[in-house]
C-alpha cells in the first residue's frame, strides 16, 4: 500500500561501498528524481515545491550520469565508480575540501564563491528587515 511504501522499500541505498553499484544508484536516483517531480508540481507549499524541483534536477542528473557510465564503460568499471562516489558521500568531511581543489584544478579562485555567497546572503538580510512603518 502506497501510504506505507518508502522509498527505500522501492530502490534501497547500499549499506557498504561493495553494495554499490552504477545500476544500483540510478535506479535510488531515479525514484527520488521522480518523487521530487512530483512533489514539485502537486505540494501545495509553493516554497517547498520549489524545493523539491532543485532537488529533482539533482537526482535527474545523478540518475542521469550513472546510467551513462554503465553504457559507455560498462559493468565493472562503471561499479567501481558507483562504489567510489558511495564512499565519498559516506565520508562527508572531505566533499567541501573536495569541491574546494576541484574548483582551483578548474582555475577557480573558491574564495571569490565565498564572497558572492556572502553578497547573496547579505542582500537576503537587507530584503527581510522590515522598514518605516511596517511590521
Amino acid at each position: 500500500m502506497a501510504d506505507k511504501l518508502s522509498i527505500e522499500d522501492l530502490a534501497p541505498s547500499p549499506q557498504r561501498a561493495e553494495d554499490a553499484t552504477a545500476e544500483g544508484l540510478a535506479k535510488q536516483y531515479a525514484a527520488f528524481a521522480h518523487l521530487h517531480f512530483r512533489l514539485g508540481f502537486d505540494h501545495p507549499d509553493r516554497d517547498k515545491a520549489d524545493q523539491s524541483m532543485g532537488m529533482f534536477t539533482s537526482f535527474y542528473s545523478i540518475a542521469y550520469l550513472f546510467r551513462e557510465i554503465k553504457t559507455i564503460i560498462g559493468g565493472d568499471a562503471a561499479d567501481g565508480v558507483a562504489r567510489n562516489f558511495w564512499e565519498s558521500l559516506d565520508n562527508p568531511h572531505t566533499l567541501g575540501p573536495d569541491v574546494w581543489s576541484w574548483l582551483t584544478e578548474y582555475g577557480i579562485d573558491p574564495e571569490q564563491i565565498n564572497g558572492i555567497a556572502e553578497r547573496l546572503i547579505a542582500d537576503d538580510a537587507k530584503a527581510e528587515v522590515p522598514t518605516g512603518g511596517e511590521a
